[in-house]
Parts: C-alpha cells; sequence; structure tokens
C-alpha cells in the first residue's frame, strides 16, 4: 500500500546502511502491502549521516513553503536503497535522499512499484526511459513515483511535494539502482488514506533539473 507517512525505506535498511556509512563519516502501487509495511518501519531519524548531504544554502521563495522552489541540478547524490517484493510477488524498489543540513529537513524519495502505472502487468520494474505523467503524477497510481518529504521532524514530514512532469531513465533496477530524473516538477499535495494525492494548490511548487542515483540495493 502507499501511505501520507514516512513511506521508502524499513528502519532495518535505515539501521544496517547508518552502520554501514558510519566509518566514511568518520574518516576510517502495485505495491500491495509492501507499501504498508516499509511505511510502518520507516525512520528518517536514521538518514541523518553527513554523507547523505551537502549544506547548501536553500531559501523557499515562498516563505509558506517548507522547501526550495529549485533545487537545480543535484548530480550524483548517495541515498539508501531497498529492495523487496509485494504479496503479489510484484518488485518494489525505494531509495531515499536528504537534501540539506539544516532546518527544515527535506528529503527525496524515489519508488518503483512494479504492477502499477508505467510497470502495469508486469510483475518486475524494466529499464527505460519513462515520463511523468497521468498515473505517474499520482501516488496512488504511480509505478515510477518520485516525491520530496518537506519540513521532516523527528521524522514525520509536514508536507509532500509530487512530481507531475519530468522523466526518469531507468538503467539497472536489481542489485544496483541506476536512475537519472531530469526535469522535475513537483507540487505541494495532499495525501488522502486512499493514497490518492490532490494538489493544494497554494503557491508551493518545487523541481529538480538533475539527480542521479547509483546505490547498491539492500534486500528486505
Amino acid at each position: 500500500m502507499r501511505t501520507p507517512s514516512l513511506a521508502s525505506l524499513s528502519l532495518s535498511l535505515s539501521l544496517s546502511l547508518s552502520a554501514a556509512l558510519l566509518p566514511a563519516a568518520c574518516g576510517g502501487g502495485g505495491g500491495g502491502t509492501v507499501r504498508q509495511d516499509l511505511a510502518s518501519r520507516g525512520d528518517m531519524k536514521m538518514l541523518s549521516s553527513p554523507d547523505l548531504w551537502e549544506a547548501p544554502d536553500l531559501t523557499p521563495v515562498n516563505s509558506n513553503c517548507t522547501v526550495d522552489a529549485d533545487y537545480g541540478d543535484l548530480a550524483k547524490k548517495m541515498g539508501m536503497a531497498e529492495g523487496a517484493m509485494d504479496m503479489s510477488g510484484n518488485a518494489v524498489v525505494s531509495w531515499i535522499t536528504q537534501l540539506n543540513s539544516q532546518a527544515p529537513e527535506v528529503y527525496v524519495l524515489f519508488e518503483l512499484y512494479a504492477g502499477a502505472g508505467v510497470f502495469s502487468g508486469s510483475k518486475t520494474i524494466k529499464p527505460g526511459t519513462y515520463t511523468i505523467s497521468g498515473d505517474e503524477a499520482n501516488y496512488k497510481t504511480c509505478g515510477v513515483c518520485v516525491r520530496l518529504a518537506g519540513d521532516v521532524e523527528m521524522g514525520e514530514p509536514k508536507e509532500w511535494y509530487m512530481a507531475t512532469e519530468g522523466t526518469v531513465t531507468i538503467t539497472s533496477a536489481s542489485g544496483t539502482l541506476k536512475a537519472t530524473m531530469s526535469g522535475i516538477k513537483l507540487t505541494h499535495v495532499e495525501i488522502a488514506e486512499d493514497f490518492e494525492s490532490t494538489p493544494l494548490n497554494d503557491g508551493c511548487n518545487s523541481a529538480i533539473t538533475n539527480l542521479q542515483v547509483d546505490d547498491a540495493i539492500a534486500s528486505q
């Protein structure tokens, strides 16, 4: 299932990858039930390693918004990826990274759900280039989902932003998650209990010109 709460990686993944990152820091939808399971164990508090963010001075253009209006070219960012399978045998891959070091914390969530959206009818996540529109622009139906979690405090986002435009090129979703997000436009949404994402049209929008993902996928 999909959920408006923290919805990408399990706590077990956060713990294991945080431990793996420690030496570097010290210098030494488809989707079915999996979406609900991942969300119930998600914990952004574990993802505040300095290795996961750069520290740009990002100030929202609209003072009522908690994310920047344009993050520009983020190049390749280190994140955390997890692979799982839902009860119907559909593959699920989730990835998350933190964009900033200061409050309010902002995270990018990149989720791939076989059996939904562009992957409808397939139990696997197929490499290719996909346009974010139609089903992909709604969290309830997307197979390729890009979101921002804004104003995150104690692991709980106060705002969600859903991608409504852009392209995602997936090179690999097995063993290693390799993908490039281009021309991503996001808007502030409310995500209902049935996972329907509804734009709030409050002037809070964001954009990512380029973001590259290249991280090993941990198994659930």
